[in-house]
Order: C-alpha cells, then sequence, then structure tokens
C-alpha cells in the first residue's frame, strides 16, 4: 500500500497541570510574564489532563483528521507507558507498523504548567535507538524532533532525500548540537 505522508519524530507522555494564580510582568523580559512558585509551596490545581503527544504524534492525529492516512515513524520503550502510547496510535487510525519497540527508548515526557492560556514546559528527552528505523516509501517524509542518537538517522535520510519531498520542524536538540544536519535538509 502506497501512503502519502510519513511523520518522523519522537513521541512524548504530555501532563497538563492547570490551575489559577498570579503571574507578573518579567521585568527583564517585556511581554513576558513571571510564574512565582514559592518552594516547598502546596498549590492546588484545577485539573490534570495526561495524553499522547509530541510533534510527531499531533501531526499524525492531524493529518488523519482531514483525511491523509499518516505513517508514524519513532521509537519507544516497552514499559507500561509506550504500551499505553501505541495503544493511543492506534485507536487513532494512525499507522503505527513503523514505530519501533526496545529496551532503551523509553518515552519522552512533558510536564506542562499552563495558567491564564500560558505554558511553560518542563520537558525530559530519554535516550533513543534509531538504528532499526527505516525510511518508508512514501510522497512526503514530516520530520520532526527526535533525542540525542537521532543524527546517524538523518543522514540516511539525507542520502535518500531525491525520493521524497521533505517538511521539516526541528526540534530544540537538533537546533543546539546538530545545526549542520538542519543546513543540509533545509535546500
Amino acid at each position: 500500500m502506497s501512503y502519502q505522508c510519513a511523520v518522523i519524530g519522537d513521541i512524548t507522555l504530555d501532563r497538563f497541570i492547570l490551575f489559577d494564580t498570579s503571574v507578573y510582568p518579567a521585568p527583564l523580559n517585556p511581554g513576558n510574564y513571571i510564574l512565582p512558585l514559592e518552594l516547598g509551596q502546596k498549590i492546588s490545581v484545577k485539573n490534570t489532563i495526561e495524553s499522547i503527544g509530541g510533534n510527531a504524534y499531533n501531526v499524525s492525529f492531524g493529518l488523519n483528521m482531514i483525511g491523509i492516512s499518516p505513517i508514524l515513524v519513532s521509537t519507544i520503550g516497552n514499559d507500561d507507558i509506550s504500551k499505553k502510547a501505541i495503544s493511543s496510535i492506534k485507536n487513532s487510525h494512525i499507522i503505527s507498523d513503523y514505530i519501533v519497540c526496545n529496551d532503551i527508548s523509553n518515552i519522552n515526557t512533558s510536564t506542562i504548567l499552563s495558567v491564564g492560556g500560558e505554558r511553560v514546559i518542563l520537558s525530559h528527552h530519554t535516550p533513543k535507538d534509531y538504528t532499526q528505523l527505516t525510511i518508508p516509501s512514501t510522497e512526503w517524509l514530516y520530520i520532526t524532533s527526535m533525542s540525542k542518537g537521532s543524527n546517524d538517522y538523518i543522514e540516511k535520510i539525507l542520502l535518500d532525500a531525491q525520493s521524497h519531498k521533505i517538511a521539516f520542524n526541528p526540534g530544540s536538540y537538533l537546533i543546539n548540537h546538530h545545526i549542520h544536519l538542519i543546513h543540509r535538509l533545509l535546500p
């Protein structure tokens, strides 16, 4: 079967914490605000929500919603959270055949503090093993946030780049540690 798009990137467990508190203008960064949290303080929250996320999953979900069947290419662990992610992906009718599960690649986590429509994201990226990932035969590759160890896999994509149209939304790891790969992917 031929697919239009493969979405390549890490999957994340998002934990949203919604609460009301006062924020203050940041004196050194106009337009931003400070969220004062006192160490040892107990803060009541309105709600907590846990869901599968990360740019790769979110884009796959969105493509699926508009009638494009995406292939999700990622690597995750064999732990309970990773199994929950696979179940959520399959329930969302996203093709998960290219997700590799192994004992090294636990799922990333983000804790999102949401206050008055603004947010602070506390993220944890786990080590990953990208060596078993393949590149699906699709018209489009959407490449997004991947963790440490992804550079060799991106090199494989670059060798095969003429076979695909590429959309690219790099994550902070690639921007901070492999800007040379970004420069090579952009043309």
